[in-house]
């Protein structure tokens, strides 16, 4: 199982930090090129890379070994104010935000800003630093960390939406991909904030994508609409149905917790600990290679100059991802 917790804290800097890089390949530009790992190639927690934004808050980094398929992660994460060793503590720095339950060792960032198709991503070594910008950075109730989607923004080649999400990657950024006839489940514990255009608003907050054909799979979605959680089914490009309404009444700025997973071909979701969705995957599928996304890729932004007025905005105060 791979578990380490990381916290980010600090300022909100100026978009498009020095530390984010433009890449894209294809339908889904946070997976760096294409590039492909196994699921237990999530190493080096304590990446601390020359080059990120210097969280300036109450920084504890918290770190236990954490395996994905056998692999563990060494170490805690770096960022000023305090180092944590594996299962440690760092020094409280300026500020005081409260920990995100995420570890930043196994994700990269995927933003709204960028250059024609090519989004900025920003490496894992940055995220463990504390990298913040308009888009990313720590929620007012200090309990989370902001996913913010503007109205407009760059988009990647396949895709009408821009986006502030995670996608899973190695220690350098790499991309990771899984197999489907593992275990793999990812569980996360958040809120929506504000949904741009109201009841009539939706917004991806996670996603089981397919690396292979450079599709998503499942796509968790909140329906202001619903005024909870939709489900979106896609095995081939354009042959999804429309979202399947999970009727889970979750009001915005109320607490969640989810689960999505793939695992022994089977894809299913549970919300607040009730089951909601499942769906076993066709044959030709299985031997695919998929990853987890987790943020806010609202559906209703739209490709243009970056924008920096929140739209949608969705808080994630923990992250666990489990393959075995």
């Amino acid at each position: 199982m791979r578990r380490l917790f990381c916290i980010v804290t600090g300022l909100c800097l100026l978009p498009c930090a020095c530390a984010a890089t433009n890449e894209s390949d294809g339908n889904d530009a946070s997976s760096n090129g294409g590039s492909t790992g196994s699921a237990g190639s999530n190493t080096n927690g304590g990446s601390t890379d020359a080059g990120g934004t210097p969280a300036a808050g109450g920084v504890a980094s918290s770190a236990g070994t954490t395996s994905s398929a056998g692999a563990s992660s060494l170490g805690g994460s770096n960022a000023l104010g305090g180092a944590g060793g594996s299962g440690g503590s760092g020094a409280t720095g300026l500020g005081g935000s409260a920990p995100t339950k995420i570890d930043y060792s196994i994700w990269s960032l995927q933003l709204p800003t960028g250059s024609d198709n090519s989004p900025d991503s920003v490496p894992p070594s940055q995220l463990l630093k504390g990298y913040q910008d308009p888009y990313f950075y720590p929620a007012p109730d200090r309990h989370g960390q902001a996913f913010m989607d503007p109205a407009t923004g760059i988009t990647t080649l396949g895709s009408t939406h821009c986006r502030s999400e995670l996608r899973e990657s190695t220690s350098d950024g790499s991309g990771v991909t899984w197999d489907s006839a593992q275990t793999n489940v990812m569980t996360v514990t958040g809120k929506i904030l504000q949904l741009g255009k109201g009841s009539g608003g939706n917004t991806t907050v996670a996603q089981v994508f397919n690396g292979r054909d450079k599709i998503t799979l499942m796509e968790l979605q909140y329906s202001g609409s619903k005024g909870g959680f939709a489900l979106f089914y896609e095995e081939a490009k354009s042959a999804g149905a429309p979202p399947v309404d999970l009727k889970t009444s979750v009001a915005i700025g109320a607490e969640y917790t989810f689960s999505i997973a793939l695992s022994n071909g089977v894809g299913t979701v549970t919300i607040n600990g009730k089951p909601v969705y499942s769906q076993m995957v066709s044959s030709g599928l299985l031997g695919k290679n998929f990853y987890f996304k987790v943020g806010n890729y609202d559906q209703k932004s739209i490709a243009g100059t970056p924008s920096v007025t929140p739209f949608t905005i969705v808080e994630v105060s923990g992250v666990d991802v489990t393959h075995r």
